[in-house]
């Protein structure tokens, strides 16, 4: 059986029931079978875990370049499936990190979470997994495993959709919200758990803008029916808050995510709706800006949200808490 395969799904009315039916349904990486284990290991073990697991999806994402989805498929299949089986054997030998053991040359290259991700420039793209950086924590190391897993999701699900398997890429993309729904615990006034959360919502709201797009289409190439289209429009606008949290309501990011919106609801002859969507991005995109002290494009009005700017106090030493992500 060709990697990625699954049964036909049957057909199910409204938004809720589709979407349990098909997350419930057997997994292309059989995930029921074998569960995502938290892997705790010295920072030898975890690094050399880790360097196999990005080789295998570069790897894919080289196939995926030269429009051989099915080899690439293999391959993100493959490093998937090292993440869920290697956790046991790291886990037989594991030893808690302590950061004082960590040797200062592999420190050198800063914490796991320390350097700020930057959004997708194009989300139809499948993506690289970081592999820079030195844990810290257990937490660090399990965040990572569930990052990883997120974006082999999302590379299987794109290599789904170029070959119009809708109903794979789908099933993949609801997996990985249910996962990233099991990584709720956050200490808000602790930096390194902020640094975190903001990389797994940067790679979740890659999921949801993907679900939406995989949801505006149909096999036949006919308009959605009313609940389908709710769907995609909902799962855009998932993407949409998470952008607006993360990045700020003023960032080119969001205004994508207007157009987007804006570009599904005029091809299904919801012009008014087109409309303003097409309104948001524009005012973005025609506000003031000013050159960054990185040299990076800012906005006046909107240079930092509230999850950077808890991060940035935290890391100053303030003592209260941060604003709930």
């Amino acid at each position: 059986m060709p990697p990625f395969t699954t049964e036909a799904e049957s057909s199910v009315s409204g938004c809720d029931e589709r979407r349990t039916a098909l997350a419930s349904k057997r997994a292309p990486w059989h995930v029921h079978e074998t569960r995502l284990q938290t892997v705790v290991a010295p920072f030898s073990a975890f690094e050399d875990f880790r360097t196999q697991v990005i080789k295998l999806n570069e790897r894919g994402l080289e196939l995926f370049m030269l429009h051989k989805y099915q080899s690439a498929l293999f391959h993100f299949n493959e490093a998937f499936r090292m993440i869920t089986s290697t956790g046991s054997k790291l886990l037989d030998s594991a030893v808690d990190l302590d950061r004082s053991k960590i040797r200062a040359d592999n420190l050198a290259s800063g914490a796991l979470f320390g350097a700020k991700p930057q959004p997708p420039s194009d989300f139809l793209r499948p993506m690289e997994i970081f592999g820079r950086g030195t844990p810290i924590s257990m937490a660090d190391i399990e965040s990572w495993i569930l990052i990883a897993s997120m974006t082999l999701m999302i590379n299987g699900a794109l290599g789904h959709l170029a070959m119009d398997k809708l109903d794979n890429a789908e099933q993949l993309l609801l997996m990985a919200i249910t996962l990233s729904a099991e990584d709720d615990e956050v200490d808000e006034q602790d930096l390194e758990s902020l640094r975190r959360l903001y990389h797994v919502k940067m790679v979740l709201m890659s999921v949801y803008y993907i679900l939406g797009q995989v949801q505006s289409q149909t096999s036949d190439g006919n308009k959605l029916n009313e609940t389908r289209l709710r769907e995609s429009i909902d799962s855009l606008t998932q993407s949409l808050t998470i952008s607006d949290e993360i990045l700020g309501e003023n960032h080119f990011t969001t205004a994508g995510i207007y157009v987007s919106i804006g570009k599904i609801l005029m091809r299904e002859g919801y012009v008014r709706g087109a409309s303003v969507s097409f309104q948001h991005a524009t005012g973005i995109y025609n506000r003031p800006r000013t050159e960054g002290i990185l040299g990076q494009d800012q906005n006046i009005c909107n240079t930092m949200t509230d999850l950077e700017m808890a991060s940035m106090l935290l890391d100053q030493g303030w003592s209260f808490g941060a604003p709930v992500a």
